[in-house]
């Protein structure tokens, strides 16, 4: 049962690339979900309901994508998200697991501001508060599909490490016997994310400290009955942090050989529209135009 809120910030000061919001701090926030429950779970209160009140996410909105359902999820008694009759297996990153773990996902014909993403997970900390796992953000090019086997973003990333500056957002968890944990995202690191653009969203993790994050996942693969479609999740399997670099050459394979995803939730930014470069520049023009023009106006 889920008793326990905890929150941490985190903060990024970089200079933003052009395609970042016009700031230069970007920021995490991990907190631990609370909302309804059934049972000893989350039953069919998360990520939304069809039949009860759903979640109060951190951004105050339902998903745009989730591995539960499209996008509601229909509950299940057993208090676990409903997966179709499959069971709840554990994906684990960080000491004597993967050192990479992701999970790819496909954005719709619109787009959407990147608010939250939120994962039902576990693990232990060793050393809480030393900073050594982090999330990362990749847009990754035609090469790679939502099916692919792998993909290796030194040939399939457009670009570099969309968060924190192009070095991700490092963050300690402090552990949990199993929750679900919502990472919101601020500042520069409310991304606007493209129509149509399969991204992946990547966790790593120091394995020499201990620590251990447990993802859950469905135990069959992905189908019909298993609704997301939209991506999968992959893993680097080394006891060397290895593949833990933006434009890497490491491969990330398929999480037990095959298409696999992670139950997370993904929402949207509860904010106004995330300016494009193109226009932040026309907005500045224009602000100096007009400030120049009423100057003229004011002299004699």
């Amino acid at each position: 049962m889920l008793i326990n809120r905890s929150s941490i910030m985190f903060a990024c000061f970089a200079a933003a690339p052009a395609f970042y919001a016009a700031t230069g701090m970007g920021s995490l926030t991990i907190t631990q979900y609370t909302g309804p429950v059934t049972g000893s779970g989350f039953g069919d209160y998360w990520p939304s309901s069809p039949t009860g009140p759903a979640p109060s996410s951190v951004v105050g909105l339902d998903p745009v994508i989730t591995s539960c359902g499209s996008p509601v999820n229909p509950g299940n008694s057993d208090g676990q998200p409903n997966l179709n009759g499959q069971a709840v297996v554990v994906a684990q990153v960080g000491s004597g697991a993967f050192s990479v773990l992701a999970q790819t996902f496909t954005t719709g014909a619109s787009g959407f501001n990147l608010g939250e993403i939120a994962f039902d997970m576990a693990g232990n900390s060793v050393a809480p508060g030393t900073n050594d796992q982090s999330i990362h953000l990749f847009q990754l090019n035609s090469s790679v599909t939502a099916a692919s086997g792998s993909y290796v973003l030194s040939t399939a990333e457009v670009g570099h490490d969309l968060l924190g500056g192009g070095s991700g957002l490092s963050f300690s968890f402090s552990g949990s016997p199993g929750a679900i944990e919502q990472f919101a995202f601020g500042g520069s690191d409310v991304l606007a994310l493209h129509p149509n653009t399969l991204y992946a969203m990547e966790l790593w993790a120091n394995q020499t400290t201990g620590d251990l994050m447990n993802f859950f996942r469905p135990s069959g693969v992905d189908s019909p009955q298993w609704p997301y479609q939209g991506g999968q999740a992959y893993f680097v399997s080394t006891t060397t942090n290895a593949g833990e670099s933006d434009n890497s050459s490491v491969v990330r394979g398929e999480v037990a050989g095959t298409t696999r995803d992670l139950l997370f939730a993904m929402y949207p930014a509860n904010t106004g529209s995330v300016p494009e470069p193109a226009s932040l520049g026309l907005l500045a023009a224009g602000t100096a135009g007009l400030l120049m023009r009423r100057s003229r106006r004011g002299m004699v």
